[in-house]
């Protein structure tokens, strides 16, 4: 295991220009990830997880600090400064975010949402829709579902598409915001497995769980977001 991602005093705020009011998202983090393990973010409702992870993904600019990630060319690339091209180029190779909600383009069929990470990198489209397939019917979306739209899935078909989508590519940095918030516990027991199996592969996972006993079963360490200070263990 070596580290691959160095956070130092990360801040996060967000400027009401026309109140003149400044809310703070996310107070100063500081925490390192090593690859093939799990770091579990917890705390209170409004104490900046999903900040934190939009921060590292680039889909917020962090107010203050560092975010320091180590390439596949063993690089260290600082995040919070790092260009949009360098951005997308390390969400189309080396970084996945699985979020609350699932984005897809309109009238995309499920096998292709999913398949998605796969298209970018330049794989077949035949063998890309393959592993598509399998990863599908390891989270039990059925094959009737596979060739239609997930617009009108229930929360739970979607989040399962979401997590498929994130899993399908082997990255060397997965974010996880509540993946397994909407979901029963069937297939929260194969997101599980899904999940140690990235960590066996090598993966470094940064996840937001609130249920102790997924966190006990996956997290490496845990950093707990409080109001006013930030603890690891």
């Amino acid at each position: 295991m070596k580290q691959i991602l160095r956070i130092k005093q990360l801040t996060k705020q967000f400027v009401l220009h026309e109140q003149g009011k400044i809310i703070p998202a996310a107070k100063p983090v500081d925490l390192t990830l090593e690859t093939g393990t799990l770091t579990a973010l917890v705390g209170t409702s409004g104490v900046g997880k999903s900040s934190l992870l939009k921060c590292i993904y680039r889909t917020y600019l962090p107010s203050n600090g560092n975010i320091n990630y180590l390439d596949v060319q063993n690089n260290w690339i600082d995040l919070a400064t790092a260009s949009e091209y360098e951005i997308l180029k390390l969400r189309q190779t080396q970084i996945s975010f699985v979020t609350q909600f699932l984005d897809f383009l309109p009238r995309q069929n499920t096998l292709d949402v999913v398949a998605k990470p796969l298209f970018d990198l330049g794989v077949d489209r035949k063998e890309a829709r393959s592993k598509s397939q399998v990863i599908l019917e390891e989270l039990n979306i059925p094959e009737r579902l596979w060739k239609v739209s997930p617009a009108t899935f229930s929360g739970g078909e979607k989040q399962r598409v979401n997590i498929a989508r994130g899993l399908i590519m082997r990255s060397r940095l997965l974010l996880l915001d509540e993946p397994t918030a909407s979901l029963d516990p069937e297939t929260t027991k194969k997101v599980i497995s899904l999940i140690k199996r990235a960590k066996e592969e090598g993966t470094a996972i940064l996840a937001v769980f609130h249920e102790p006993q997924i966190i006990s079963e996956l997290a490496d360490s845990t950093v707990t977001l409080e109001s006013n200070r930030v603890s690891v263990r």
